[in-house]
């Protein structure tokens, strides 16, 4: 999958929605398949007006309803009490994309792409864009925060996006250690993982304050499913862990911190989250 990057076309739609002054009937799902139709992701908000997505895979679930927003210094969080001022699909791109190295030379760059536009509908009314990107092989989600009259700079302490496994899944992990890479994998289902099992390993540098893995880690469902969890086009932004809850079988994003802040990522308006993939 090529490193997913907005195109100016797409800029130019997300700050046009954002400008409109048409007011458009609150949208509450939105499903986006990819091209071959295999793979569905489904946008809703539930009753709180809180973001959810889920996905299947040849009609069988394999990421549950899983929610979506983050935790932030000196704002309330920006997660709930959201509306959907504009949902729309937008037309399927196919374009080949030259690899500069790697088994194969060109790779079809052709996916399906819908752009959500989530309003608050009382406090600050933030604006918060979701963008997803359906491949034939995969799929990618990234947020984005728009200049807007009551964020000139975020704060993020935490980024709160779930992955919700439809099941104990076989797992094939690393501890999600802040400082370095140099682990050994173990394989085990969700419900066995245990990042402590790493700590005082001896390594010079070594850093594992939480149950968590580094990404990418990957899965293979009951019914031999294969799949990855990553990030793509991490710019002026924290790494990725992903915290597990091996009760219900989920994992939620979380953000390499720093004794020196209590925010974890600062950034000013617009922001592009990495692609959560």
């Amino acid at each position: 999958m090529q490193n997913l990057k907005l195109s100016a076309a797409l800029l130019l739609t997300i700050f046009t929605l954002f400008n409109s002054c048409q007011t458009k009937k609150p949208l509450y799902m939105l499903s986006t398949d990819s091209p071959d139709g295999k793979i569905k992701v489904a946008f809703t908000l539930n009753e709180a007006g809180e973001p959810l997505y889920a996905v299947n895979y040849n009609n069988q679930p394999v990421v549950l309803p899983s929610s979506m927003g983050f935790d932030l210094e000196g704002q309330p969080a920006l997660a709930k009490d959201f509306e959907v001022t504009s949902g729309k699909r937008l037309h399927n791109f196919s374009q080949p994309w030259e690899m500069p190295w790697g088994e194969k030379r060109m790779v079809e760059n052709n996916y399906n792409q819908s752009i959500i536009q989530l309003t608050e509908k009382s406090g600050l009314h933030r604006i918060l864009f979701i963008i997803f990107m359906v491949y034939n092989d995969g799929l990618g989600f990234r947020y984005i925060v728009p200049p807007q009259p009551n964020i000139n700079e975020l704060l993020i302490t935490e980024e709160n996006t779930q992955f919700n496994m439809a099941g104990d899944y076989k797992t094939f992990w690393g501890p999600g250690d802040w400082d370095i890479y140099e682990h050994l994998y173990t394989t085990s289902n969700i419900n066995q993982i245990n990042a402590f099992k790493y700590v005082n390993n001896g390594l010079a540098q070594s850093h594992i304050p939480n149950n968590a893995v580094n990404t990418p880690v990957t899965m293979i469902t009951e019914n031999g499913v294969h799949l990855s969890l990553h990030e793509a086009n991490l710019t002026n932004y924290s790494d990725m862990t992903l915290l597990v809850d091996t009760t219900n079988h989920r994992f939620k994003s979380c953000l390499v911190g720093s004794d020196n802040h209590t925010y974890k990522v600062k950034v000013h308006t617009p922001c592009y989250t990495p692609w959560r993939t």
